[in-house]
């Protein structure tokens, strides 16, 4: 199991005067700062994520400034997370599009086409597809009954949108690994959405919609899922934003977490 840091411009001055409680003097952030990959001798994770939302678009305003996203485009994440020497050049770089950030719209403001674009200005090593977050969950429904009229216009979009997205990625060429996103309102729903990606084409899949979930109902989701997958013994699964630190360890027995 590899953990995948979901970076937003964390970095720490490192000459901080805690006791008077000052930056340095002339400080300029991002240049002088560090990242936690250069301040400790190890990275404290296995690879770093990028959401589309948190650089900006000329439709959405993320958290990066102007200048940072032009540079962010220009020289690619490794780089401009200073994330390329040879200890971390080899560790994965993942985008996916930030799905929380616009949960409340009726469609993604992002389609296939530009997105491809993105991970390919960024020099992403995985990318996820453009997925519509469901927040509607019911472990009880069976096979594609129950959800929303809402869910199941977001399932279709998702599914759609990684169809679209699958078949564009191609010309970023073979180093690159497109991720197919999973949502659903229900474990059966999850498992379908997971079949028809792999149909497509896709070998690794990352689980969408599982911030606002118990850890007890994550279970169930991936153990739905690994039942509904394991004859492709080589796909792989991402929990995207999972962090209940507390149950982790609980995650280790499944196969296809990678």
């Amino acid at each position: 199991m590899k953990f995948i840091y979901s970076d937003s411009l964390d970095y720490v001055d490192p000459s901080f005067d805690f006791l008077n409680d000052n930056h340095t003097e002339n400080r300029e952030p991002y240049w002088d700062d560090r990242f936690a990959h250069e301040i400790l001798k190890d990275a404290p994770y296995d690879g770093l994520l990028v959401s589309r939302a948190m650089v900006g678009t000329s439709k959405t305003v993320g958290k990066y400034t102007q200048s940072q996203a032009m540079r962010f485009q220009r020289v690619g994440a490794r780089e401009f997370l200073r994330f390329n020497n040879k200890k971390h050049i080899d560790m994965p770089i993942f985008g996916d599009n930030g799905a929380f950030s616009y949960a409340n719209e009726d469609v993604p403001p992002y389609g296939a086409i530009d997105t491809i674009e993105f991970y390919g200005d960024g020099r992403f090593t995985h990318g996820c597809s453009v997925d519509h977050i469901i927040f509607e969950f019911d472990e009880k429904s069976k096979g594609l009954n129950g959800g929303s009229e809402q869910s199941k216009k977001r399932f279709e979009i998702t599914l759609q949108l990684a169809s679209e997205f699958l078949a564009g990625s191609k010309k970023l060429g073979k180093s690159f690994i497109p991720v197919g996103v999973i949502q659903g309102w229900s474990p059966d729903s999850m498992a379908y959405a997971a079949r028809q990606l792999i149909k497509m084409g896709y070998r690794y899949l990352a689980i969408g919609g599982l911030v606002p979930l118990k850890a007890t109902q994550i279970h169930i989701i991936v153990s739905r899922i690994e039942a509904e997958i394991s004859r492709w013994s080589s796909t792989k699964l991402h929990l995207l934003g999972f962090a209940k630190l507390d149950n982790l360890h609980e995650f280790i027995k499944y196969k296809k977490i990678a």
